[in-house]
């Protein structure tokens, strides 16, 4: 608290609000009550990014920090990932896709809320790959296309893993019973054929999935 206070003094002090993102850094680093002393005095530093991290609103996610998060979102207008050139963590994860691989139902909702894009994300299949069958929920309610594959050609998303495919797909490989019956009861197609060409059956046997595989063979008679 004494650092806090400190801090806020000496922000008051002055009124030069064109802070170097490596001080920005520091007070990240500090710790995210000392970032807000800084982001009330200036809202523009929410875009200040980091290679591999993304930028605050990323970091938050990765901390599952619900109060910056909410903040940054509600009260600053950050972007949640709107379009295919939102920040991203790692270089690769939009905050949807990183939500729906390792944060909470809660937050992608906050996403989505303002105005997250799903389709032309990874975000279903990650959650169909972990078995989230909350959150594979979640994202087709809210619009997520079951049937998609990613653009192959996709900076991002491209080189992936070589076999892109729908979410039944992942769910199928990583044998996720109830994630794979959800997505079937929401029409998804079992014999679409991955960028590999492997149904998702086809995938489930690979594995050894042999319950999936009869899961899937009973829909497709």
């Amino acid at each position: 608290m004494r650092h806090k206070a400190l801090v806020e003094y000496l922000l008051e002090q002055t009124e030069n609000i064109d802070y170097p993102e490596d001080l920005i850094w520091s007070a990240i680093v500090a710790g995210y009550d000392i970032y807000m002393l800084y982001l009330v005095k200036n809202p523009a530093i929410w875009k200040y990014e980091w290679h591999g991290l993304g930028n605050v609103v990323c970091m938050a996610l990765t901390q599952n920090n619900v109060e910056i998060l909410t903040y940054l979102l509600e009260t600053i207008g950050a972007d949640p990932g709107r379009s295919l050139e939102s920040s991203r963590k790692g270089d690769m994860f939009l905050p949807l896709e990183w939500a729906a691989y390792s944060s909470t139902e809660s937050n992608a909702q906050l996403l989505l809320k303002h105005g997250a894009i799903i389709n032309g994300t990874n975000a279903l299949q990650l959650a169909a790959e972990y078995g989230r069958l909350g959150m594979v929920r979640l994202l087709v309610e809210a619009g997520a296309d079951v049937n998609a594959m990613l653009d192959s050609n996709d900076i991002f998303h491209g080189n992936r893993d070589g076999s892109q495919g729908t979410a039944l797909h992942y769910a199928a490989e990583r044998g996720a019973k109830d994630v794979v019956e959800y997505l079937i009861s929401k029409g998804a197609d079992t014999r679409k054929l991955d960028r590999s060409g492997y149904t998702a059956r086809g995938r489930a046997n690979i594995k050894g999935h042999d319950e999936i595989v009869r899961l899937i063979r009973s829909h497709e008679t």
